[in-house]
Parts: structure tokens; C-alpha cells; sequence
């Protein structure tokens, strides 16, 4: 009779720490903008500062500028901006530079005007006007070609190009199929433009797609259930999914949550609703792959943030930032995958503070798919573990799923299995209510045979009991473990 083959699975808790300790995660002052300011521009730059242009504050309309280092979390000023703008648009280029155009001018009326900024020189210097001016825009780089689309802003259908090699704005041929105004969403899905919701003379509750064929088209994809507009559109790429949040839904701030699937047929479906209702508020895209929504507002100036597993679909780890930021703030991923957050305004004042999130790197991590040998009866064993490795954050809770009904809590799981393939799931959750999930598959073979695994995705071979080693090589852990 074979012996009985015990196999512990590992799963491991892992916080990775970041040059920052474990106190430090989640939201932190740093350093303060020089001046106040609120519907201004926020962009990275190629070398990881960050830039931020224009806005306004209670002296009026700005042109000037200030970049913050994230290395000494400081902000310092650069060249002012040629015209004092508002509610404009900024994007990085290909080669390093920052296209900013149109927004709200210091006479009050919407801009025509682009100009760029060179980071080596930290001057600007104009360049083609759009073809129509615009406040309250949005923009993206059109995948794979130097040019940079920007829609909406007042009440227009029309959409205009910028050339990067030729500093020339052009009007796309087809307008838009609606007016997205402002306070709309634009970003590339699924390899093209994408333009969500907005208001012009009205909220809008239209979806459409910009494709490159015959000349180029807008093509309409599936309305919303419902017009809104001060959202939120982030991609998920993990899931192939458009993650639309909050936003004004009916004349007021909503929580509700839709996704967009483009395949097999583009359709809109609810998943879980935020914590809060709000609008207004940043999106950002962590390096777990979750989404972190920051302020807003609701009636009241929120100072609190929350994520969007996209795995498990759901809405959780609220946290305060330092102080309510109810609109016109700026946020944007640095350096480590932290968030930096800017200016905005509070119901009171225009802010010239600023907030970094660090990542909070709580995980759980399964071990290979495992194999091992059946006993006589065709019976084996299976010893499940759950470990913390640090205690900052710690883990409260344990979770397990699997066949059958498997259902359990706690760190350490026994459980017989008969031949066959098992995957088994552990869900971990911390103090302070982050939820991280695993899985890992077992397959008991015949009695007499275990399988020597590499790693996922990699074929094992199959060996005789009693030769312990991936090379027959005896005293060789064959149960070999990887985190991933």
C-alpha cells in the first residue's frame, strides 16, 4: 500500500513594503502647492514629476505653473503659461512635452488657444489654435498615431485633432452623434476613443466610439440606463470592462456603478454600488489593479476615498484624506504607484494643499498547482495554511472555498480528498477591511503516482512514489511552491 502523501499548500499574506513604512500607507499631507487653486491641470511628466497649470482661485483666472518632485514631496514654480486659463485640458506628448488648450479665459469666455510646455527648459510657447474654443474638454492620445483627440467642452458635437508633428488642429470629419458638453468622460477602450455621459443644455446618457474607418466615424454604443454627468470612466484591463462611477444621475449624486462589456455584445450592466454617493471626484488606477475614487461631493465636501476590486466587483476600504476636496481637485499616479492629489475646493476655500496615497500592498499568494498520490483507497490528505507574514496590516479573518460545498473559516484547513482535480480558494481580509483572494488547484492522482510541477501554465511529468526529487535526485522537496 502507498503511503499517505500530506501536502501543505502555502498561502502567504505578503505586504511588500515600499520606502515607506507601513504607517505611512493610505492618505498623507505633503507638500503644499504655492498657490491655491481649483480646475487646473494635473500631468506626470517622462522624468516622474508632475506639473500642474493654471485654474483659479478668489483672485481670478491663473497662468502660472508649479512642479512637484515626488523625491522631496515638494512643489517649486516654473514658467507661467502665456494666458491665464481655467477648466482647460493638458496632456503629455510623445516626445516629453505638455499640449494644454482652450478652457475658461480671465474675460470669462471659453479659449480657442494651445500652447506647450517643455519640461527641460520649463518654458512655454504656443501653438495652433483648435478649431473652436472650448472650456471644460477632455482628451486622450489616439492609440498608436501622434495625435491627440479632444471632445466635448459647452454645448458642441464637433471634435478637433491635434497633429504632433505638425502643431495643426483639425476638426474630425463626422461629428459626434451627441453633445457630451462638459463634465463628461473620454479614455481609449479596447484600443479606440471612447466618450462617456456629459451635459450640455442637458445631461446626456450617450456612449459612442470613435473608429478610423472610411475616414473616420462616430459610431453609438449602448446608452447608460440613465443620462449623467461629473462621473468617473475608468478602464479595467484585467477584466476588459469600462468601470463607470458616481456622477450626477437624476439631479443628484448617485452611487450607482455600471460596466461596460464590448464583447461578445456591448451591454451595460450594475455591479455593486459605491459606499458613497458622489461627484465630482478623482479616479485612479492603483498598481493591484484596483480603482481608488477620492472627494466629491453629495450635498456635503467629502474627504474620504474608496476602492473597486475588479475581481470580486465590489466597493470597499474607505479611508479619509486630510480634508474634504468637493470638486475642481486633480489627481494622478506617481512614482510607486502612489496617488498625488491636488488643490480643489472645500465649500469654504480654494486649496492650495495636496495628499499622497501610498498603496496599501496587503495580498494573498497561493502556491503552484499541487499534485500528489492517493493512498490505497484512493484517499489523500490536503493541509491548507494561511500565514501572515508581517503584522502591519494584520489579517483578521480567513475564508476557504471549494468542492462540493467546502466551506470554512480559519488559518489552517484539514480536508480528505478522493482522485480528482480541487481548486480551493482563500479569501483574507485585515484590519482595516482591505479583501485580498487566491486560489490554487490540487489534483490527487492514482495511488502509486505523484506529478512533478513547474510552474502555472508549465507541463509536470509524472513519476513513480518514492522518487521524491523533480530529477529522481532523493531528499528533493518535489512540491515545489512559487508566489505570484
Amino acid at each position: 500500500m502507498s503511503r499517505v502523501r500530506q501536502l501543505a499548500v502555502g498561502f502567504a499574506l505578503l505586504v511588500l513594503l515600499s520606502p515607506q513604512s507601513a504607517a505611512a500607507q493610505g492618505w498623507a499631507a505633503t507638500g503644499s502647492l504655492e498657490t491655491a487653486r481649483t480646475l487646473h491641470t494635473q500631468t506626470t511628466l517622462s522624468d516622474g514629476r508632475v506639473l500642474v497649470a493654471g485654474g483659479h482661485n478668489a483672485a481670478g483666472v491663473l497662468s502660472s505653473a508649479e512642479i512637484y518632485d515626488p523625491a522631496t514631496e515638494t512643489w517649486s514654480a516654473t514658467g507661467a503659461m502665456n494666458t491665464p486659463r481655467s477648466d482647460h485640458m493638458a496632456i503629455r506628448l510623445p516626445n516629453g512635452r505638455v499640449l494644454v488648450s482652450g478652457g475658461t479665459g480671465a474675460a470669462g469666455s471659453a479659449l480657442s488657444s494651445a500652447e506647450l510646455y517643455n519640461p527641460v527648459t520649463g518654458v512655454w510657447s504656443t501653438t495652433g489654435s483648435m478649431t473652436t474654443a472650448r472650456a471644460g474638454h477632455q482628451a486622450i492620445l489616439y492609440p498608436g498615431m501622434p495625435e491627440i483627440f479632444v471632445v466635448g467642452g459647452t454645448s458642441l458635437k464637433t471634435a478637433d485633432v491635434y497633429v504632433v508633428n505638425t502643431g495643426v488642429w483639425v476638426n474630425t470629419i463626422v461629428n459626434l452623434n451627441a453633445v457630451h458638453g462638459r463634465e463628461s468622460s473620454f479614455t481609449v477602450f479596447n484600443g479606440s476613443p471612447f466618450v462617456v455621459g456629459g451635459i450640455g443644455s442637458a445631461a446626456t446618457a450617450s456612449t459612442e466610439i470613435y473608429v478610423s474607418a472610411q475616414g473616420g466615424q462616430w459610431i453609438s454604443r449602448p446608452s447608460m440606463p440613465a443620462a449623467r454627468y461629473g462621473h468617473t470612466a475608468t478602464v479595467l484591463p484585467g477584466i476588459n470592462r469600462l468601470l463607470v462611477a458616481g456622477g450626477i444621475v437624476g439631479g443628484v449624486a448617485s452611487s450607482s456603478v455600471l460596466l461596460l462589456a464590448e464583447t461578445p455584445t456591448p451591454s451595460w450592466t450594475a455591479t455593486e454600488a459605491m459606499l458613497e454617493s458622489r461627484s465630482g471626484h478623482v479616479a485612479a488606477t492603483l498598481p493591484s489593479g484596483e480603482v481608488i475614487v477620492a472627494g466629491g461631493h453629495n450635498g456635503a465636501y467629502l474627504a474620504t476615498s474608496e476602492r473597486f476590486n475588479p475581481t470580486l466587483r465590489t466597493w470597499g476600504d474607505s479611508e479619509a484624506t486630510t480634508m474634504p476636496r468637493g470638486g475642481g481637485h486633480r489627481a494622478s499616479v506617481i512614482s510607486g504607484g502612489r496617488v498625488l492629489m491636488t488643490g480643489g475646493y472645500d465649500g469654504t476655500s480654494f486649496l492650495a494643499s495636496s495628499d499622497l496615497y501610498t498603496p496599501h500592498t496587503f495580498a494573498v499568494s497561493a502556491g503552484e498547482d499541487q499534485y500528489l498520490s492517493a493512498n490505497g483507497f484512493g484517499l489523500a490528505t490536503v493541509n491548507l495554511t494561511a500565514t501572515p507574514v508581517t503584522t502591519s496590516p494584520s489579517a483578521t479573518t480567513y475564508s476557504w472555498s471549494g468542492p462540493n460545498g467546502f466551506n470554512t473559516t480559519g488559518p489552517d484547513v484539514t480536508t480528505p480528498l478522493f482522485i480528482g482535480a480541487y481548486s480551493f480558494t482563500v479569501t483574507a481580509t485585515n484590519a482595516v477591511g482591505e479583501v485580498r483572494t487566491d486560489s490554487v488547484v490540487i489534483h490527487v492522482l492514482p495511488p502509486g503516482r505523484i506529478w512533478i510541477s513547474g510552474t502555472r501554465g508549465t507541463s509536470g511529468r509524472s513519476r513513480a512514489a518514492g522518487t521524491d526529487g523533480p530529477d529522481g535526485a532523493a531528499g528533493t522537496d518535489w512540491s515545489r511552491r512559487a508566489t505570484r
